[in-house]
């Protein structure tokens, strides 16, 4: 694993990439949005140390869910794909916390996007 330094207002991951890493925020803080099936924004969170992002592709592989931007100056640690399937394997407090980390972003996702189509 290796340490990563990013400036603020920079985009971290894009929503449609592909990529396997995962980051540990070890400072800093990131804004998570999506887009609808509109193509509209919808803020999902503001993340910042001991939170990982990017674990959904790097454990259920396909594109990127979500856009990642630094809304400060980060210090990620980054976690190759098969680091993280490698410990989720060989763990299983580490499996379950990732698989019920990974069912809550999708569900609050969810949950978001409604929210907003529901707004005027």
């Amino acid at each position: 694993m290796e340490q990563e330094f990013i400036k603020s207002g920079t985009t971290v991951m894009q929503q449609g990439d592909t990529g396997g890493k995962a980051y540990i925020i070890k400072s800093g803080a990131v804004d998570v949005s999506t887009k609808d099936e509109n193509g509209k924004d919808v803020f999902l969170a503001e993340l910042g140390p001991d939170n990982i992002i990017g674990e959904m592709t790097a454990m259920c592989g396909g594109a990127r869910r979500a856009t990642v931007i630094a809304k400060e100056d980060l210090l990620l640690t980054a976690i190759p794909e098969h680091d993280l399937v490698s410990a989720a394997s060989g763990s299983k407090k580490i499996y379950n916390y990732l698989a019920k980390l990974i069912n809550f972003r999708k569900k609050d996702t969810l949950h978001k996007i409604e929210e907003q189509k529901s707004k005027p």
